[in-house]
């Protein structure tokens, strides 16, 4: 009955390979057939033991194909007899994706099935279900190495399949009490070493005492085969031959049959050990494990070449040449012993001695040399996920879950987002083409050979589009179905919990930065935490319906995400970190479905976890202080992203700020020392990307601009070398990159116009060493946007053009807030200025990380808008402090209450008083600053508010009070001249040794060195050392030289003094007004609008 039964599932199986992937209708009702048979467990137990089962031959494409199971989890849920993509791009897209996703979920619900009732059998059955399983996850394992052919590999719906059934059955799996050192023990295919017992080194005295070892499970499945199929010996060139096989184990490829190896293996280097395996193994093609050097013995112990050597089966020394030496543990045997362990196995390797242990033939002169401690700990088969205890269930799903979403899913999900951003470039590059079509229609003067090789480009471009969004939708399908969606997540959900309890955190959580890594989270592989990453990068890519965002669930994922940016000892890749920076930013705008209030979900956990509520900023700085470092260390930010690294940060900590619960943490007035110094570092920081990525657009733009002269000219002699469409390629990179360029800057340029408007933060850039960094930098981005934005220079590209334009127009609020002349001005002129940058790129750039980024920065300036709505309702209630009405009738009935009434007045008046004086002492040190640096050009400043005109962003108002700004800074550098020219000469001991500027504020080196303030923070804002001795330094350790400061003022002060003649005073400082305020650094009481 189990043979008619298995040749009807066999018969099934051939109509499943016949029907096209996409008959997802007939296939279910076969695919229900099947799991109707396997309820029987007689068909079952002849099924496994069949050779269909798997393949002799291990692979991911021979798993599929081969094993019986294979083809039913290749089978898609598609619609039959169509092209996917056609369909899923059609007018009935939705419908066809939904019937589509509905199939697929029947589908993987009867696969599951099938697995689950197999494993109910147990005995073999269970261990041959998991057997192939494991097979079908570690043979695709070479997915993830480079230069992989995709022949050996299994189909991406295959192992999306296969991971929606081990993601159900991983859900059994207790996150705490899983074992983490499971698959460290297993480092091969066959990895049964934990279950032998391994014996130290013997001594003289107990070398012939071998205790027991301890009773293992016995494994009732193995695959049989007569023969060692896709064996070849390399002496004889036997294949497929039958009996004992010698492998060498320090070759890559050497087998010898039993017949050649008697009278040839001398023919081998006589250092290199062969593997004696006498049962046949299934052969895979990832190779199963790393070859051994050869070993090195002591030759003065070596001497003998045969000797008394004891036999740990019979318990009998025996005189013998070579040794049959275990090569997992501390076992010898004789020949005689061998024989009889492996006929007592019946080729069943589980059965010997130890699960996967076989012997290695040694020579005695090798063993007595100490070549006995050799050890083999990777055997060949079967895969490492398969279970060595009968209680370890939930540890086996749950690592097979971890390495199936690794070489499976995940791994498609990244495939997908290469698609899907080469789909955005493309489109990008269309839309620029297309407006470039309609402006050379108009040019009456554009040539016609120009005009048909940029159709070809464009029509070529268009048809590539086609196909990347038919392949973008068929992926979908599978992907983003919500009954996988919801599995992937709510599994990595659960990893994040693991993962937590590995690291052992006691509440409350801290951040040590000479915390020891506990063993237990070292056990762990680190491509979870990439795959974690890259998951979760996912949601900001592609919307993903039918997940249930909840605050409970986020808050493990959300907490460990933020830990591990903190703490740098937690692993030493900075691309990890970057990855987790990203994964964090996609998130983090996240909404629930519903939520009328449209707050971000994770806002939500930050407030209900105390140690976000305490150290999600600190964990911002201290990732920002690691990228500097790793940008130090590696040599430029190219390599792993550390640009983007840091204005991902930078928009992280604006996040933070919109929630009430954090602003605390980011407010200067509410932090240490230490955290200020952050906070600098990170709008340093961002100063000083602003000034790299101009330089870096600039040289794209001159890169693009030569090649247009040579497109233009193609007689010369490198015009004459490239083809046409070669130099259209070239000029379309460098346009992209350029772009991006561009786009980074304004993005760069928009945080430091909201770290200038919001009043506690105006703090860190009243530091001299900031506002000195700030006013340079404004100084370059204004000056040089406004030389390249002419006709002759940028004026060959619309839309470079148009990104220039969008950085001046940035630069221009920067710099009127900075002067706090910006009280007048509408605030809605700099959110649509954001808003139609951000329009512009997604029509116009391609970059995935832009895209993630703007989806942010959308909902910040959704919320920053909203919270400023009710302030300003707010605020005629609170307009009048004096107003005795609402006292009175507070007064009559509670007097408490009226007391908090006019604290709460008080505290209010306070924190505007504070807010004023901020900004008045910004503005004083900003147009000093401005007036000192050598790159304002009153000129070309006045030149880019006229070009800024014909923005519709910018209302007037905000023109007019740049160019107030530069009437200032005019006034003031007079002031600077006039003063300069009193001061004459100054005294050597006045001035700094760097600079030879007078010192202001100086300040004594622990190397004894007088220096100035104000260059030495600047100094310590790049390097941490004593310029002097190159010692550790910090602003801690600056000693205030108090006598000095007072002796330089006096001296200013005499020179400075105005005679009777002039119409002033010796004591009078007045009429120098502004000049001697941005010198001494004295706040200013005249208004600043």
């Amino acid at each position: 009955m189990s043979t008619v039964a298995l040749e009807t599932a066999l018969v099934l199986r051939r109509r499943v390979m016949e029907l096209p992937l996409t008959a997802g209708t007939n296939f279910v009702a076969i695919v229900s057939v099947l799991e109707d048979m396997v309820a029987s467990k007689p068909f079952c137990a002849a099924l496994v033991r069949s050779s269909a089962w798997i393949p002799a031959i291990v692979s991911g494409k021979s798993i599929e194909i081969a094993s019986f199971l294979g083809p039913f989890f290749r089978h898609c849920s598609l619609p039959d007899d169509v092209v996917p993509g056609d369909i899923m791009c059609g007018p009935t897209a939705d419908t066809a994706r939904t019937k589509a996703r509905d199939l697929l979920q029947a589908v993987q619900a009867s696969l599951t099935s099938i697995v689950r009732t197999l494993i109910s059998h147990g005995g073999a059955i269970k261990e041959a279900m998991l057997c192939w399983v494991a097979c079908a996850i570690e043979a695709n394992s070479v997915r993830r190495r480079l230069g992989h052919s995709p022949v050996e590999c299994a189909s991406d719906g295959f192992l999306i399949n296969v991971a929606a059934v081990v993601l159900e059955f991983a859900q059994s799996a207790d996150v705490t009490t899983i074992d983490p050192s499971y698959h460290m023990g297993f480092a091969g295919r066959v990895s049964f070493a934990e279950n032998a017992r391994i014996l130290p080194k013997a001594s003289a005295s107990d070398a012939d005492t071998v205790p027991p070892p301890p009773p293992l499970p016995v494994h009732e499945y193995y695959p049989r085969y007569d023969a060692h199929l896709g064996v070849v010996c390399d002496h004889c060139q036997e294949k497929d031959f039958v009996g004992l096989r010698f492998k060498c184990v320090s070759c890559d490829d050497y087998d010898l049959c039993a017949r050649c190896y008697e009278h040839s293996h001398h023919q081998h280097p006589s250092a290199h050990l062969f593997l004696r395996l006498a049962i046949p193994l299934p052969q895979v093609t990832t190779w199963p494990y790393r070859k051994l050097p050869e070993p090195t013995f002591d030759e003065e112990a070596a001497q003998p070449t045969s000797t008394l050597i004891p036999c740990h089966g019979c318990h009998v020394e025996r005189m013998q040449s070579h040794v049959l030496q275990c090569s997992h543990c501390d076992r010898t045997v004789c020949a005689t012993c061998v024989q009889l362990e492996e006929a007592e196995a019946m080729g069943n390797p589980h059965r010997l001695h130890a699960p996967g242990h076989h012997y290695v033939v040694m020579p005695v002169s090798m063993w007595l040399g100490g070549a006995a401690l050799l050890r083999l700990l990777q055997s060949l088969y079967p895969p490492q996920f398969f279970p060595l205890r009968r209680d370890d269930d939930g540890d086996a799903w749950w690592y097979m879950a971890l390495k199936c979403l690794h070489v499976g899913p995940v791994l498609t999900l990244m495939r997908y987002v290469s698609v899907h951003r080469e789909y955005q470039q493309l489109k990008a590059l269309c839309n620029m083409e297309n407006r470039s079509r309609q402006q050379s229609q108009v040019a009456a003067h554009h040539r016609r050979s120009a005009r048909s090789a940029h159709s070809l480009n464009a029509n070529a471009n268009h048809v590539r589009v086609e196909e990347l969004l038919k392949t973008k939708s068929a992926m979908e399908v599978q992907l983003f179905a919500p009954s996988f969606l919801r599995a992937v997540f709510g599994f990595y959900m659960r990893v994040a919990k693991w993962i937590t309890k590995l690291l052992d955190m006691k509440e409350p959580w801290t951040l040590d930065a000479n915390r020891a890594v506990p063993p237990e989270y070292a056990f762990a592989p680190e491509a979870v935490l990439c795959n974690l990453a890259d998951v979760l990068y996912l949601v900001g890519v592609h919307p993903c319906d039918g997940i249930e965002w909840s605050s409970v669930d986020l808050e493990p994922l959300v907490s460990l995400l933020f830990y591990l940016l903190a703490m740098r000892q937690l692993t030493n890749s900075p691309h990890v970190r970057v990855q987790l920076v990203r994964a964090l930013l996609s998130i983090a705008p996240l909404v629930r479905p519903g939520d009328t209030s449209r707050a971000p979900v994770v806002y939500t956990v930050v407030a209900n976890c105390p140690f976000l509520r305490a150290h999600a900023v600190d964990c911002l700085l201290a990732f920002h202080h690691d990228l500097d470092q790793y940008s130090s260390s590696t040599g430029g930010d190219t390599s792993w992203g550390l640009l983007p690294a840091r204005l991902s940060t930078l928009l992280l900590l604006r996040w933070l700020w919109n929630n009430p619960t954090s602003q605390p943490q980011v407010s200067v007035e509410a932090v240490d020392d230490r955290v200020q110094h952050g906070i600098v570092l990170l709008f340093s920081g961002v100063l000083h990307d602003i000034t790299r990525l101009l330089d870096e657009a600039n040289v794209k733009v001159q890169a693009m601009r030569r090649l247009q002269e040579l497109q233009e000219s193609p007689s010369s002699a490198t015009g004459a070398y490239f083809q046409p469409a070669m130099m259209q390629s070239y000029m379309a990179l460098h346009f992209n990159k350029a772009r991006t360029t561009f786009r980074v800057l304004i993005e760069c340029l928009e945080l430091l116009a909201w770290i200038a408007a919001v009043p506690s933060l105006r703090a860190v850039l009243c530091r001299r060493s900031l506002v000195d960094q700030t006013a340079s930098t404004l100084s370059f981005v204004v000056v040089t946007l406004e030389t390249q934005l002419h006709p002759t220079r940028w004026g060959f590209s619309a839309e470079i053009y148009q990104d220039g334009m969008l950085a001046l127009a940035e630069a221009l609020i920067i710099v009127v807030r900075c002067a706090g002349l910006h009280t007048n001005c509408p605030e809605a002129s700099s959110w649509k200025l954001s808003n139609y940058a951000g329009i512009l790129m997604e029509e116009k750039i391609g970059d995935l990380d832009v895209h993630q980024r703007w989806k942010l920065s959308s909902c910040l300036f959704r919320l920053e808008k909203e919270s400023r709505k009710i302030s300003i309702d707010e605020e005629p209630a609170m307009e009048d402090p004096d107003d005795d009405g609402s006292l009175s009738s507070a007064s009559s009935g509670d007097e408490n209450a009226a007391l908090a009434l006019l604290e709460d007045k008080a505290a209010r008046q306070r924190q505007s008083d504070d807010a004023e004086r901020r900004q008045r002492h910004l503005a004083t040190r900003f147009i000093g600053a401005l007036a000192a640096d050598g790159r304002f050009e009153s000129v070309r400043f006045r030149r880019a508010a006229v070009l800024l005109r014909s923005d519709p962003s910018l209302t007037s108002v905000w023109r007019e009070k740049f160019l107030q700004v530069v009437e200032q800074t005019e006034q003031l550098m007079t002031l600077h001249e006039e003063m300069e020219t009193r001061l004459g000469a100054v005294p050597d001991e006045y001035l700094d040794p760097i600079l030879h500027t007078l010192m202001l504020h100086p300040v004594q080196l622990p190397s004894g060195h007088i220096v100035d303030r104000t260059m030495i923070e600047r100094h310590l804002l790049s390097a941490s050392v004593n310029p002097f001795s190159r010692e550790p330094l910090t602003l801690d350790m600056l000693l205030p030289c108090t006598e000095l400061q007072q002796q330089i003022e006096r001296f200013v002060r005499s020179k400075l003094v105005r005679n009777n003649d002039d119409g002033g005073s010796p004591n009078d400082r007045d009429p120098w007004g502004l000049g001697w305020d941005s010198l001494f650094d004295q706040p200013t009481n005249h208004p600043t609008n």
